[in-house]
C-alpha cells in the first residue's frame, strides 16, 4: 500500500492562518511580539535564499502593492533620521518597524504565490472560517465563564484586559485567542462577513449559523469600533455582490440603486432590531453610539490625542520616526493621528496611496471575484476602525489582512522568476 506524500504547498497556507489565529504572541520580556507565522516565513525566506544560492529559481508574485509596501521602509528610515536630527533619542526597537514591512509584504507575497487559482482560495478560506468559528466558541466560554476557567489562562493571554473576563466582572468583553477585545472585534467582524460571503457563494446554511455565532460573538467584544467596522464592511461587500450580479443581467443603473438601497435598509432593520431583541447586556454600549459626543471614553480618547497631535503640529511633514525612546503620557487611540506622528503627512499619504493605487489598477480583477469583493470591503470599513484602534501596528490583525490580500490579489500571469525580478542570471 502506498503511503500518500504531503504536499507542503497545499498544507503551508493553512497551517499559516492557524497561526495567525488560533495562537497567542509570544513577548519575551521587554522585546517586541514574536508569533509563529512569523517564524514560517523566515523560514521559507532562507529556504528562497538556499535555493538561490544551489541555483534553484522559484517563481513568486510580483505587483505593484508589495513593491510598494517594501519601499515604505525609505518613508520609515528618513522619519527616524528626521526625529534625531530634532533631538529624539533613536533605540533599537526603532528599527523593528522595518522588521515588520518584511512580515506584512512576506506574508502577503507568499500566500499570493500559492493561491492562484479559486479552489485553493476557498479552499484556505474555508479553513479560515473554520478557525473564526473555534475562537468564537472559545469566546463564549469566556463570556459565561464555566467553572472560572478565564482564571487559568486569561492573565497570561490578555494581562491587561483579563480583568474584564474574571472574578464575576458584570460586564465582560471577550478576547477570544486574542490579547484585546478591539483587536478580537476586528476578527468577528471579518468572520462574520466571510461567514456571509461564502453563503452567497455556496448557498450551504451552515454559513448562515457561522454568520449569526460570529456576529453575536461580535456583540460579546462590546467594540463600539468594531460593530461599525462591520457595518461598513458588510454595505460595501453586499454593494459589490449586486453589482456583478446585476452586470451580469444587465439591469438599469436605476433599478440597481433601488434594489442596492432596499437590500441594505432591510440589512440595516435587522441589525437593528437584533441589538433591541438580544440581552441588553450584549447590546448596551453599542447602543451608547446614538450619542457618542457625550460618553466619557469618547471625550477621554479626544483629549489623549491633543498630545500626539502637538508632535504633528510640530514636524508635519515626515514626523519623527516610531520614537519608541520618548515617553509618551497617553496612547493616541487613533492610528491615524499615530502614523501622522510617526511618518508625518509624507509617509502616511505614500501608505495610503499604495494600497489605494494597487486597487485601483486591479479594480477590474478584484470587484469581480469573491476574495477580492471581500478585501475590497474590509479596506473600506478599516479606514474607519483606525479612527479609535489600531490596525497597521497589530501583527496579528495585518497579517490577517496580507493573507486575505494575497488571496484577492493572486494569478498565474503574476508569477515571475525570482531571478528575474532581482536580475541574477542563473547558471547554464
Amino acid at each position: 500500500m502506498k503511503s500518500k506524500t504531503i504536499n507542503v504547498r497545499e498544507i503551508m497556507l493553512p497551517a499559516i492562518a492557524a497561526f495567525i489565529l488560533l495562537t497567542p504572541t509570544i513577548k519575551p520580556g521587554r522585546l517586541p511580539g514574536i508569533r509563529l507565522e512569523q517564524v514560517v516565513l523566515v523560514l521559507v525566506t532562507l529556504y528562497l535564499v538556499y535555493s538561490l544560492v544551489k541555483g534553484r529559481d522559484q517563481l513568486v508574485h510580483k505587483s505593484i502593492f508589495p513593491v510598494g509596501l517594501l519601499f515604505f521602509s525609505v518613508f520609515v528610515l528618513v522619519s527616524i533620521l528626521n526625529g534625531y536630527l530634532n533631538g529624539y533619542d533613536i533605540i533599537f526597537n526603532d528599527f523593528f518597524e522595518l522588521y515588520k514591512i518584511y512580515i506584512y509584504v512576506g506574508i502577503f507575497t507568499l500566500t499570493a504565490s500559492l493561491a492562484l487559482d479559486d479552489e485553493t482560495k476557498f479552499r484556505v478560506l474555508k479553513f479560515m472560517h473554520l478557525y473564526f468559528i473555534i475562537t468564537a466558541v472559545v469566546a463564549v466560554t469566556q463570556y459565561f465563564d464555566p467553572f472560572g476557567i478565564n482564571e487559568l489562562y486569561l492573565p497570561i493571554l490578555a494581562p491587561t484586559h483579563s480583568i474584564t473576563l474574571i472574578n464575576d466582572y458584570p460586564s465582560p468583553r471577550v478576547v477570544g485567542l486574542s490579547d484585546n477585545p478591539n483587536v478580537y472585534s476586528f476578527m468577528m467582524a471579518v468572520a462574520t462577513n466571510l461567514s456571509y460571503m461564502l453563503y452567497l457563494k455556496f448557498r450551504n446554511n451552515k454559513y448562515i449559523v457561522g454568520m449569526v455565532l460570529n456576529f453575536i460573538v461580535l456583540l460579546m467584544t462590546k467594540s463600539r469600533t468594531g460593530f461599525v467596522f462591520f457595518i461598513i464592511a458588510f454595505v460595501i461587500l453586499t454593494a459589490l455582490m449586486l453589482r456583478g450580479r446585476m452586470e451580469r443581467k444587465k439591469v438599469r443603473i436605476v433599478k440597481r440603486i433601488a434594489i442596492f438601497i432596499g437590500i441594505i435598509m432591510i440589512s440595516l432593520v435587522v441589525f437593528t432590531l437584533a441589538l433591541f431583541i438580544l440581552p441588553d447586556d450584549l447590546t448596551w454600549r453599542v447602543k451608547q453610539m446614538a450619542d457618542f459626543t457625550k460618553q466619557t471614553s469618547w471625550v477621554n480618547r479626544i483629549n489623549n490625542w491633543q498630545e500626539n497631535i502637538s508632535y504633528i503640529k510640530e514636524h508635519p511633514i515626515l514626523g519623527i520616526g516610531p520614537g519608541k525612546a520618548v515617553e509618551f503620557k497617553y496612547s493616541p487611540d487613533n492610528e491615524w493621528i499615530f502614523l501622522l506622528r510617526r511618518y508625518g503627512v509624507l509617509g502616511t499619504t505614500y501608505l495610503i496611496a499604495i494600497f489605494a493605487v494597487s486597487i485601483k489598477k486591479r479594480w477590474g480583477h478584484l470587484s469581480n471575484t469573491y476574495p477580492g469583493r471581500l478585501y475590497i470591503s474590509l479596506i473600506i470599513g478599516s479606514v474607519f476602525f483606525m479612527i479609535t484602534a489600531g490596525l497597521y501596528h497589530s501583527f496579528q490583525l495585518m497579517a490577517m489582512m496580507m493573507m486575505i490580500a494575497g488571496l484577492a490579489y493572486g494569478r498565474k500571469e503574476d508569477l515571475m522568476s525570482v531571478k528575474e525580478i532581482l536580475k541574477i542570471r542563473g547558471n547554464p
